[in-house]
């Protein structure tokens, strides 16, 4: 879902922005929010895409969630520019947050639907 003016930097109750977003996911199960081409997060999760071995975040995240920021320091993700097009370069996509661990829902970049909503 492209979202270029969406602002989220503290967790809070007002999730209006996102909640507009995640409206528009059809049967899809979560969305992943690009802004100005660049990919964030997901509706509930930060993320980390597999590629050679290596987990990369999204340096540009709209929530940098203690997770993610635990996984950052413990250098067991590392941050890097993640853009829509490049999505398919990776091998997988770990969805998480401060509740749900790190590669416990992992899926396939192949299962991500490439229709975007702008």
């Amino acid at each position: 879902m492209h979202a270029p003016s969406i602002e989220y930097q503290h967790k809070y109750n007002d999730r209006k922005a996102l909640d507009a977003l995640y409206k528009k996911k059809g049967n899809c199960d979560d969305i992943i929010i690009v802004k100005n081409g660049k990919i964030t997060d997901s509706y509930y999760c930060n993320l980390a895409f597999l590629k050679n071995g290596i987990w990369y975040t999204p340096a540009h995240s709209l929530l940098d969630g203690t997770m993610r920021t635990l996984l950052l320091e413990k250098k067991k993700i590392k941050a890097k520019q993640i853009l829509l097009e490049e999505i398919s370069t990776y091998e997988s996509i770990s969805f998480f947050n401060a509740m749900i661990p790190f590669k416990e829902i992992v899926i396939s970049t192949e299962s991500v639907d490439p229709i975007v909503i702008k």
